[in-house]
């Protein structure tokens, strides 16, 4: 469940400032919060957590805003892809490594 609470929350926050028009530190403050939120609820339930799965987890959360905000985000603007599907193609893609910590997470 942290898994893909983190996921739809990184979707959200790429596709609000991208798609919604939400200003960044708008976005980002509630997004940091609820982040936040999430690690700490995970880190009281540790003992149902996989063998290094939050290392694992905080490693696919930097990946994923690294690979957002310095390749996908400015790929678009650079070529001009304006439509809203663009952009939430990308956060699609860009929460690829999260997601694939809900697999690996599975196993003990």
């Amino acid at each position: 469940m942290f898994v893909v609470m983190q996921a739809v929350y990184a979707l959200a926050f790429t596709v609000s400032i991208d798609v919604a028009g939400v200003d960044y530190w708008k976005a980002f403050a509630p997004f940091l919060l609820v982040t936040m939120c999430i690690w700490m609820i995970a880190l009281l339930h540790r003992q149902s957590a996989p063998r290094h799965g939050l290392r694992n987890m905080g490693i696919a959360v930097a990946t994923w805003f690294a690979l957002y905000t310095v390749m996908l985000d400015p790929a678009l603007q650079l070529f001009g892809l304006s439509s809203p599907w663009w952009w939430v193609l990308a956060g699609v893609i860009a929460i690829g490594p999260i997601v694939a910590c809900l697999f690996a997470s599975s196993r003990r």
